[in-house]
């Protein structure tokens, strides 16, 4: 598991890593953060890059200061609903689905999409 990317300046030249209980650091000419929507972020705002402020305020190292880090991440939870006739069996296979997204700014009141 990926746990910091390390700098030199401000080139990644190592990724430090955990395996089985143990660290260690694995060196490469490129370094490429592929670790999803949610991770990535993350590595990068352990690794020092990020919101200068909100990194020192909990110990970690700036490496560059780049606020948007990690910012307008947004959940997209939906719920697949299945509907049958009464007393017909349910085949998920067969049925079409209703999709529904809620979408949310915490700013005014939700938007309900429906496909």
């Amino acid at each position: 598991m990926a746990r910091r990317i390390l700098f030199e300046g401000r080139k990644a030249v190592a990724v430090e890593c955990e395996s089985g209980g143990e660290l260690f650091t694995v060196e490469a000419d490129h370094i490429a953060v592929k670790a999803g929507a949610i991770a990535s972020p993350q590595l990068l705002l352990l690794s020092g890059v990020g919101a200068a402020a909100q990194l020192e305020n909990l110990g970690i190292e700036v490496v560059q200061d780049l606020p948007g880090v990690g910012q307008n991440l947004r959940d997209h939870p939906y719920v697949l609903m299945f509907f049958r006739e009464a007393g017909q069996a349910l085949d998920v296979s067969r049925q079409p689905c209703v999709q529904v997204i809620l979408l949310s700014t915490g700013e005014s009141i939700p938007t309900l999409y429906s496909k």
